[in-house]
């Protein structure tokens, strides 16, 4: 058997996505004319289906059709976004491509995006969107050439064990769709992305300087006590965290509790990766974090 390295073909796979983004917009279309079947059933029922068919995925990453999530999710309709790399993430060749694509026409999509979900819900009404994912990492430039105004929130957290649930999260995501994944190739092309868009982090955070707003945060202070975090977080964006907003966190943080749906449990070592590698990209936080 061939590894996915061997038969991946970035022009393919592009090709494939865009494939799958006319099929949603027939889907969609199609649900439309259905009044009996509305999209948000149709979402929770398919929901509901993966976490039934996949335990552990839940438990690394719950998707809930009415709860927030990575609007990663947004950028793959652009079919040429860095976000795209957890498409198909151990196909190295597919994943380094990505990074000639410039970035900006995606970001601007996605705007466009937010512009209609928001007229579709009744207006802005002084509310603020929450663009949330990692895959944002090197592209602080192009998110404030869309969004001006916008403010950064970089945690700062054991990143040999975030990597390492990644590299899970990723297996178990794609194991039935790419049969030959081997975790070593995963882990080697996983941290070759990620170097690279670190490098782009910290260079962009050089030229950015003042115009840059950004809070660093301790992974570990934000589970201990999140709400001092999150108060932090919204005096940043000049915007006030009122008792009803404490009151509702606390609520949620009740309601979802860490490992809600089981223990999520990973090892680097799987994935041939050392634990000094880790370092030289993300630098010796790991150390201070354990």
């Amino acid at each position: 058997m061939r590894s996915i390295e061997d038969n991946a073909d970035s022009e393919s796979l592009h090709r494939s996505f865009t494939a799958l983004l006319e099929s949603m917009k027939r889907a969609e279309r199609s649900i439309r004319t259905r009044p009996e079947i509305q999209p948000g059933d149709l979402a929770e029922g398919y929901l509901n289906l993966v976490a039934m068919l996949t335990v552990t995925i839940r438990r690394a990453h719950a998707v809930l059709a009415e709860d927030a999530d990575e609007d990663t999710l947004l950028h793959w309709m652009s079919c040429q976004s860095i976000h795209q790399f957890s498409l198909a993430p151990s196909a190295g060749e597919y994943v380094r491509g990505l990074r000639d694509f410039p970035q900006l026409p995606s970001y601007q999509f996605v705007a466009d995006i937010y512009k209609y979900l928001q007229w579709q819900d009744g207006g802005k009404r002084k509310r603020r969107w929450v663009m949330k994912s990692p895959n944002h990492l090197g592209c602080l430039e192009e998110v404030l050439a869309v969004h001006p105004k916008a403010s950064f929130i970089y945690l700062i957290r054991d990143y040999r064990a975030a990597f390492a649930s990644m590299c899970k999260l990723m297996e178990v995501h794609y194991k039935n769709t790419f049969k030959d994944m081997q975790p070593e190739v995963l882990g080697s092309v996983l941290l070759e992305f990620w170097a690279r868009e670190m490098r782009c982090h910290r260079q962009q955070r050089q030229r950015l300087g003042d115009r840059l707003r950004m809070l660093e945060l301790d992974y570990r202070d934000l589970i201990a006590d999140p709400l001092p975090s999150i108060g932090a977080a919204y005096q940043l964006a000049g915007m006030e965290l009122t008792p009803a907003g404490e009151t509702a966190i606390r609520h949620w943080l009740a309601q979802n509790p860490q490992g809600k749906y089981g223990k999520f449990e990973y090892d680097l070592a799987r994935y041939g990766i050392r634990a000094e590698a880790i370092d030289d990209v993300f630098g010796r936080v790991a150390e201070e974090s354990v």
